[in-house]
């Protein structure tokens, strides 16, 4: 696990909730699930790179609105996983997708194969799917997930 937000309070947001998380300029690599975002109210995920998670990159559950996304690069079994709760607060563009062979998006009990897909939900209708064209995300020499000048991913890219 990479980031795991969660739990509940019985003050500030309301009982049983937490309020504003906010995760911003993050790198994780290589966790079941990048982000787990539960029971909160008020979450934010700008400008992370969260790549090779084996289940989500972002899975996110129990009420967690409003969800907003805005410039992330995602790379996840599924690459976003979101329970039907979270579904009438989110708010998801400018994003970088890159999926790994059975990659998709989840929402409640519907999944979407592909972007394409994805878009039909009204959901990042100005983001990409594409290899971002890291300097160097594995290899022999140390990681380096700085975006090359020709990458696509440079619209969306944390900076």
């Amino acid at each position: 696990m990479g980031i795991k937000r969660g739990g509940t309070s019985s003050r500030g947001a309301g009982a049983g909730q937490r309020s504003q998380t906010w995760v911003l300029k993050n790198l994780l690599v290589g966790q079941s699930y990048g982000v787990e975002a539960l029971a909160s109210t008020g979450c934010a995920f700008m400008q992370n790179t969260v790549w090779e998670h084996a289940s989500a990159a972002l899975r996110a559950r129990s009420n967690c609105t409003p969800l907003f996304l805005r410039n992330n690069l995602w790379q996840g079994g599924f690459a976003l996983f979101l329970d039907g709760a979270t579904e009438a607060g989110l708010d998801s563009d400018y994003q970088g997708f890159n999926f790994f062979a059975s990659g998709q998006f989840g929402l409640g009990s519907s999944s979407y194969p592909a972007l394409g897909d994805w878009q039909l939900t009204g959901n990042d209708l100005n983001s990409l799917s594409s290899d971002p064209n890291f300097v160097n995300s594995a290899g022999s020499q140390a990681a380096d997930f700085k975006l090359t000048s020709s990458s696509p991913m440079q619209a969306t890219a944390p900076t």
